[in-house]
């Protein structure tokens, strides 16, 4: 997962979030359940109750690149995952049909 973490000049890093996925994947325990990740998507907002926060993703991260760094977390981890929350199961399932993989 290391490579997809450190991203090229000129490419998004990846959010705190994604980041710890990656983290929680590379220690390898029995059970993984991934919750809170809405990839900036919930009705509410970028950060629900704060009127003030711009929506979406700030320019240094983006979408994309987070959906890199957890599919390739996921990849190599042998464990039972749980993913808790809409946004995130839909976009890797869509990311596995696009590309004909399984997550």
């Amino acid at each position: 997962w290391l490579p997809a973490a450190r991203p090229q000049p000129g490419t998004a890093y990846p959010t705190n979030g994604a980041l710890m996925v990656a983290v929680a994947a590379a220690l390898a325990p029995d059970r993984l359940t991934i919750a809170g990740i809405d990839l900036y998507r919930h009705p509410a907002g970028r950060y629900p109750g704060d009127a003030e926060a711009a929506d979406g993703y700030g320019r240094q991260h983006s979408l994309d690149s987070d959906l890199a760094v957890i599919r390739a977390a996921l990849a190599g981890y042998r464990g039972e995952v749980t993913i808790l929350g809409e946004a995130l199961a839909a976009s890797l399932a869509a990311a596995d049909d696009q590309s004909g993989c399984e997550a």
